[in-house]
C-alpha cells in the first residue's frame, strides 16, 4: 500500500513537471516568435533585408532554431518566405506594432512612473511585453499622456502602424563646435548604456562636441566638460539644435553657491513624469528666482528659498533644473529666448 502511493506520488510529481516544461517551452516559443517579428518590423524601417541568416545572427541562435521559429510564423500566418527575405503579413504587421508599441509604453511607464533606471527598463519591458493586452494598452498610454517616444528616444507607433525614425547622425560623426541635441540612445548593451547615462547623456540633452581623437571625444554638457569613447558615441543618435533668435547660458541649479540667487530657465528634458511633476508642483516654474541657502555636509542636498518658502533638494535634482545666475542677467535682455 505504501508502495503504490509512493509510485502514485511520483507520478503526480512527474506529470506536474512534464506540464510545467510544456508550459515553459510554449511560452518561450512564443516570446521567440514575437522577438522575430519585432526584429523583421525594425529592420524593414531601417530599410534592410530580413532574412533569414540575418535573424538569426542578431538573435544569436543557430539557423535549426531560427527556422523552428519560422516555421511556427508561418504556420500561424504571421509572415511570408520568399527564397531567404521574409515579409510581414498584415496579421503579423498588426503584432509587430502591438509589441514595439507595448515594449515602448511599458519602459516609458517604468521610468516616468516608478522612477526605474533606464538601464534596468529594456530587460523588464522584454519580458512584459508578450503579455499585455491591446485594451491595457490603450489605458496605459491614456495614463501616461499619450507619449510619443520612449525614454530611449524610440518613437512610440499608433495602435495600427509603423512609423520610420527620423534620420539621426551618430555623435561619433558630430562635427566638433556645433551643438546637437540627443535623440536616442541605445539601450544595448545594459553595460554600454550606464556609461553613456552616467555622462548626463539622455534624449532631450543638448551638447556641444569641444574636441576629438582617435579614441575619444571631450564634450561640454550644461558648462561641464565630460568624455566619452567614441565606441560608445556610437550608440548616441543626435539632431542639430534648433535655431533659435539668440541664445542664453544656462547653468545647473546645482552649481549654485550658497547665498546666490539664480533665475530658472527650464528643468532638463531628461526628467520626465513623476520627478518633473514633482519639481513643478514645488513650484520651479521658469522665470522663478531661487536661491541657494546652506547645504548639509558634502553638500548631498542643500536647502534653496522659493517664493519665501525653504525646499531641499537633492544634488541629482538640481542637476535637472537649469537657471541663470543673477549675477550675469543683462536687465535689458529679457526677451532673450531660453534654449535648452
Amino acid at each position: 500500500m505504501l508502495t503504490f502511493a509512493i509510485c502514485s506520488l511520483l507520478i503526480a510529481v512527474w506529470l506536474m513537471l512534464a506540464v510545467w516544461a510544456l508550459q515553459r517551452k510554449k511560452r518561450r516559443d512564443t516570446e521567440s516568435a514575437d522577438d522575430a517579428l519585432k526584429l523583421i518590423a525594425s529592420l524593414k524601417l531601417e530599410h534592410h533585408v530580413p532574412t533569414v541568416a540575418r535573424l538569426g545572427g542578431i538573435m544569436g541562435i543557430t539557423p535549426a532554431r531560427m527556422m523552428h521559429i519560422i516555421d511556427g510564423l508561418l504556420e500561424q500566418r504571421w509572415v511570408q518566405l520568399n527564397d531567404e527575405e521574409l515579409s510581414l503579413t498584415d496579421d503579423g504587421r498588426q503584432r509587430a506594432v502591438h509589441l514595439l508599441r507595448a515594449h515602448r509604453l511599458l519602459e516609458t511607464q517604468m521610468v516616468h512612473d516608478a522612477g526605474m533606471p533606464l538601464d534596468q527598463v529594456h530587460q523588464r519591458a522584454d519580458r512584459a511585453e508578450h503579455r499585455i493586452t491591446e485594451e491595457q494598452l490603450t489605458a496605459l498610454n491614456e495614463h501616461l499622456g499619450f507619449p510619443s517616444y520612449d525614454p530611449h528616444g524610440d518613437p512610440i507607433p499608433s495602435s495600427n502602424a509603423l512609423t520610420a525614425e527620423d534620420k539621426a547622425i551618430s555623435l561619433a560623426n558630430w562635427e566638433v563646435g556645433q551643438p546637437a541635441t540627443v535623440v536616442h540612445v541605445e539601450d544595448e548593451p545594459p553595460s554600454a548604456l550606464r556609461k553613456v547615462l552616467a555622462k548626463g547623456i539622455t534624449p532631450g540633452q543638448t551638447l556641444t562636441v569641444t574636441a576629438r581623437d582617435e579614441k575619444q571625444l571631450t564634450m561640454d554638457i550644461d558648462n561641464t566638460q565630460h568624455q566619452l569613447a567614441n565606441t560608445l558615441a556610437l550608440g548616441v543618435q543626435v539632431r542639430p539644435v534648433a535655431e533659435q533668435p539668440s541664445l542664453m547660458v544656462v547653468q545647473p541649479l546645482s552649481t549654485l553657491d550658497v547665498g546666490q540667487t539664480g533665475r530658472i530657465v527650464a528643468i532638463s528634458p531628461a526628467c520626465q513624469g513623476f520627478s518633473r511633476r514633482r519639481l513643478l508642483d514645488l513650484g520651479l516654474t521658469p522665470g522663478t528666482l531661487i536661491t541657494a541657502q546652506f547645504g548639509n555636509l558634502g553638500r548631498s542636498a542643500t536647502a534653496y528659498k522659493v517664493r519665501q518658502t525653504l525646499i531641499a533638494l537633492r544634488q541629482e535634482q538640481a542637476k535637472q533644473i537649469l537657471i541663470q545666475d543673477t549675477a550675469t542677467i543683462d536687465q535689458e535682455s529679457s526677451t532673450l529666448n531660453y534654449v535648452i
